[in-house]
């Protein structure tokens, strides 16, 4: 699992950063934006995105699924992808070595944040559950759970983009139970 979790770490770092969430008020800025966003493999993505809010919210609806699973981890991989708002807009940000202590989940971020300065790459945090936007449960390969974000990004990649991306994260999208 381990070798996994390094393939999957620098994966879940260019899909957050994907899913970095911001809103622009002028064409103009969103293009110049855009274009300085790609060179970081950032993709910008608007709050009124129809399909995002959906992934987001089956996320919040189905994280029941994550809590039952987190209860016999096993040699699963478990992270929760987390909103947290800063001045213009919400970037979202995975957290991973997830555990349930006392009723609580906790975690370690696991991407340098590029907008927001109230967390850091590898502070263990508490996961506030109301900004839950994304989680995600694997086992070996496999996409079990969850991943409904990460799921429509790759849906959007174009075919070459998402060859790379299965064989950059080593996952199979098939069969998952959310």
């Amino acid at each position: 699992m381990k070798t996994n979790y390094f393939r999957l770490t620098k994966t879940f770092i260019v899909l957050t950063l994907f899913a970095t969430i911001l809103s622009c008020n002028q064409a103009e800025d969103t293009k110049e934006l855009e274009k300085k966003l790609d060179q970081k493999g950032i993709s910008l993505i608007q709050y009124d995105d129809e399909e995002m809010n959906k992934a987001i919210k089956d996320a919040r609806l189905t994280f029941d699924d994550f809590k039952e699973q987190i209860e016999n981890p096993e040699d699963k991989y478990f992270a929760v992808k987390i909103g947290i708002l800063y001045p213009g807009g919400k970037e979202h940000l995975w957290i991973v070595d997830v555990i349930k202590e006392n009723g609580k989940y906790f975690g370690r971020v696991d991407n340098e944040p590029e907008y927001t300065d109230d967390v850091k790459l590898n502070d263990i945090i508490e996961i506030p559950l109301n900004l839950i936007s994304d989680w995600m449960i694997i086992d070996g390969d496999q996409l079990i759970g969850g991943g409904y974000t990460l799921k429509l990004i790759r849906d959007r990649m174009t075919p070459q983009e998402r060859i790379v991306f299965d064989k950059e994260s080593n996952l199979n999208f098939q069969d998952s139970i959310s």
